[in-house]
């Protein structure tokens, strides 16, 4: 008898539904996460911006996170076998102020570097070895020796 009760209070649940959107043009935010706060439940909204939650019985917060807006919380009180519906939750976008990127790049130019490079030219490739794999394209660089290995009947 008292296992039986221990069962049932351990299984006490009940679910928390809901659509989330973008609060500005109320498009369905795809793949938000539904969490309940300080636990690992949770799940991620379906094509039309909706979740079903299943949820533990008792008081909760629920936080939804989606990349570029800003963190919703709701408090929720979850009853055994019941079903909550939060409605539309909407979002409001973040927009986060980021710093100049600067990429800079260097390339080696034949002849005015200090090792040796060796250029075979597109047209080369498409004129003489077309047909060829990687490796046999290689071997028509100077000091470079390039075999294939694997593919073949009893290569692992």
């Amino acid at each position: 008898m008292i296992l039986l009760l221990f069962s049932g209070t351990v299984l006490a649940q009940g679910l928390v539904r809901g659509v989330v959107q973008d609060n500005n043009t109320n498009e369905t935010l795809i793949g938000a996460t539904v969490l309940i706060k300080g636990t690992t439940v949770g799940v991620t909204t379906n094509l039309d911006g909706s979740f079903l939650l299943i949820a533990p019985e008792g008081d909760h917060t629920i936080l939804f996170h989606y990349v570029g807006y800003k963190e919703v919380k709701r408090d929720v009180s979850v009853k055994d076998g019941s079903t909550y519906n939060l409605g539309t939750i909407l979002m409001e976008s973040s927009s986060i102020g980021l710093n100049e990127v600067s990429v800079f790049a260097s390339m080696a130019v034949d002849r005015e570097t200090p090792v040796a490079v060796s250029t075979i030219s597109s047209q080369t490739i498409e004129e003489n070895l077309g047909s060829q794999e990687f490796p046999e394209v290689m071997n028509y660089s100077p000091s470079v020796y390039a075999t294939k290995s694997g593919g073949g009947y009893g290569d692992a």
